[in-house]
């Protein structure tokens, strides 16, 4: 609740705190799902022409699959800083981290991404 607030941090770091545990609680109860994010409902303009739009459903489709065998800690502190634009500061409070922690763990994750992304484009 609300009153668990002692106010050390900003209110949405905070909030973001409580998400982040309670998803590792249902993680331990439950099978995991790998999707993070659903590709459906990928709506484009009627502008586009159709290869544009399959080029960017065929991108988000393996963006996602890339995200999806990254570490749970890497794709933490992607979503976390290159999603949601949190602050160092704020995934440190939130991830329970040193400042250094994330940091170093961030450069790693955007490495790992792009050299999965690389390997996996190459074989599809």
């Amino acid at each position: 609740t609300i009153s668990g607030f002692r106010k050390e941090a900003q209110l949405t770091t905070w909030l973001y705190k409580v998400a982040r545990n309670v998803y590792r609680m249902w993680k331990r109860k439950e099978i995991a799902t790998e999707t993070m994010v659903e590709v459906t409902d990928l709506r484009s303009p009627a502008d586009q022409e159709p290869e544009e739009v399959l080029a960017r459903k065929e991108n988000l489709a393996l963006t996602i699959k890339v995200l999806n065998s990254l570490s749970d800690s890497y794709r933490e502190v992607l979503w976390l800083r290159d999603w949601h634009g949190l602050s160092y500061e704020q995934i440190s409070v939130i991830t329970g981290r040193s400042l250094s922690w994330v940091k170093v763990t961030l450069h790693r994750a955007r490495l790992q991404f792009r050299q999965s992304y690389r390997e996996k484009e190459g074989k599809e």
